[in-house]
């Protein structure tokens, strides 16, 4: 099993296990969240001396059943080759072969990560532009079809018929969902960088402060999902001598003043340590 929080150490020294990059290749029964956070210290881990190890990984696992995870290594080939320019040949040559599969949800994920590379390396790998055409009947994914139109439009000199590409994608537009339409026709382009290191230095310090805990899981301050609750008191509440507790029983004592009620520490320590029988 793979402990919550090697990404964390990773990301603070990305070093530490530069060598050991085998260890998170992930195996047929790991769980699939193991698998998912293996995938993001492979990215992290990845360096030109082991990314051919780190691709033939990534194209295995495109091949498996799990859309989620098969989706997620696809991603991954593409983060690889943001991360490592003089890999992006290699990685480049991969997402190929795999569109060439031509299973629909690994296509449509790769043409989403190809048009991310060509924003990251413009003018180059164009002849891949060709073979993503081809593909154009079988996309149905938002996201996947606000890709190809950038590609066709960015690339429209280079293509031949790229204005009957395009009135293709305009037949069904007005069907597309709203959010799908203003992310082809108001979309941003922000510069396509590595974000390996994506967690705000901040915030990865105090991470790794509660390294032990559900922080480490969640990637969140402890603030962020645990929620403090404090409780009013009331007039009607009866005070104790110190050191006892507070509250009140279940059932009302005779004299009409309510008992203290039993803490959870004591519970438990009656229940662990039973009174002992009275002699007869």
């Amino acid at each position: 099993m793979l402990p919550y929080g090697t990404y964390l150490i990773v990301q603070r020294k990305p070093t530490i296990l530069a060598h050991e990059i085998k260890v998170f290749f992930c195996k047929y029964n790991d769980p699939i969240y193991v698998k998912m956070e293996k995938i993001e210290i492979m990215i992290k881990l990845a360096s030109d001396q082991s990314i051919d190890q780190v691709l033939l990984e990534f194209k295995e696992y495109a091949t498996e059943v799990d859309a989620d995870f098969v989706r997620k290594a696809v991603r991954a080939i593409g983060c690889c080759a943001i991360k490592l320019e003089r890999a992006a040949e290699r990685c480049f040559s991969v997402l190929l072969e795999l569109i060439k599969i031509k299973v629909n949800y690994v296509v449509q994920e790769a043409i989403i990560v190809i048009k991310d590379i060509f924003r990251r390396y413009p003018n180059t790998h164009e002849s891949i532009i060709a073979t993503l055409c081809e593909s154009l009947d079988t996309l149905d994914e938002p996201e996947t079809k606000a890709s190809m139109i950038w590609i066709i439009g960015e690339y429209a000199e280079r293509i031949d018929n790229a204005d009957e590409l395009l009135e293709s994608f305009l037949e069904s537009f007005p069907e597309e969902p709203a959010q799908a339409a203003k992310d082809v026709v108001l979309a941003e382009k922000p510069v396509i960088s590595d974000d390996s290191n994506k967690l705000d230095p901040s915030l990865l310090d105090e991470l790794l402060a509660n390294i032990a805990t559900l922080s480490s899981v969640y990637h969140k301050p402890p603030e962020a999902f645990v929620t403090r609750v404090k409780t009013a008191q009331t007039s009607e509440e009866i005070e104790y001598p110190d050191g006892s507790e507070t509250g009140y029983s279940d059932t009302p004592a005779e004299s009409g003043a309510s008992s203290p009620a039993t803490s959870c520490n004591s519970y438990y320590a009656a229940a662990r340590h039973p009174a002992a029988p009275v002699p007869d």
